[in-house]
């Protein structure tokens, strides 16, 4: 049965002393918070790195490192190369998708491999958040700097959208439907109907969700509000496809532009 770190036995005592206190070397800010039935070793600011149960009759602990339950297949290979038994949760809610699973240690080598497996445990958290925050801002600067007003020669789900209104910006443009757009790009993908450009591919996350799009049927020349159609009217391009596009007049079609790269 679990216990508390001070009611349990001596050799539990031990080996949980000695976990903390080779891990403080690394974390100097690490803290130990007793528990009802054992401990837990957290950081300031940070979800507890690890649970620590400790038993009243056996000499070991039980330790349960935070990690995410969608990556839980990585952290066992990482266990089971370290050489310490591995126990998953027969379920996955509440507690257990950020503590899926559980080691027993009984020695002081066991110790010495725990400390690698939390030590592996914090770094992939620290990396996996450092992706969402360099994704967030990466959407957060395309919402900015990438509005749709501002690329006067593009336009923006499957239904017909009002479209037009002209007005000045740099050069003569048109009244965007975001909604119309972001259909187009749904349906087709971020994805140049031309060269086949994949912004993503290209440049990594900056380059996540960039592109123009472009309209089949030239707006200036219709110069009346009109519905546009996502599948039909638009397609995705990158910049210099749509520039190319425009290039000739009258406006050349994709597949004519396809054409010229093919024949190249």
């Amino acid at each position: 049965m679990a216990n508390s770190h001070k009611n349990s036995t001596p050799g539990g005592r031990v080996l949980c002393d000695s976990l903390y206190s080779r891990l403080r070397k690394r974390l100097p800010l690490l803290e130990r918070e007793p528990l009802k039935r054992g401990c837990a070793l957290v950081e300031p600011g940070q979800p507890k790195l690890c649970y620590i149960f400790h038993y009243k009759e056996l000499e070991k602990i039980q330790i349960w490192p935070y990690f995410d339950y969608l990556q839980v297949d990585q952290l066992k290979q990482f266990v089971g190369k370290v050489g310490l038994p591995i126990t998953p949760r027969n379920s996955i809610s509440g507690m257990a998708r950020l503590y899926p699973l559980h080691v027993d240690l009984r020695t002081e080598g066991d110790v010495l491999k725990a400390l690698g497996v939390l030590m592996y445990a914090r770094e992939e958290k620290a990396r996996r958040d450092h992706e969402k925050a360099a994704l967030r801002a990466s959407k957060s600067r395309h919402r900015v700097t990438h509005q749709p007003l501002l690329l006067p020669d593009e336009l923006i789900e499957p239904r017909d959208f009002p479209e037009g209104g002209r007005k000045s910006i740099i050069v003569n443009g048109y009244e965007r439907n975001v909604r119309a757009r972001e259909a187009c790009i749904k349906h087709f993908g971020p994805l140049c109907s031309v060269c086949g450009l994949d912004f993503e591919q290209r440049y990594g996350r900056l380059g996540n969700g960039f592109i123009h799009v472009h309209h089949i049927v030239e707006i200036a020349k219709i110069g009346k509000q009109y519905k546009v159609n996502p599948k039909k009217d638009l397609r995705p391009v990158c910049p210099n496809c749509h520039a190319m596009l425009h290039r000739n007049d009258p406006m050349l079609s994709i597949e004519e532009l396809k054409a010229l790269l093919t024949d190249r």
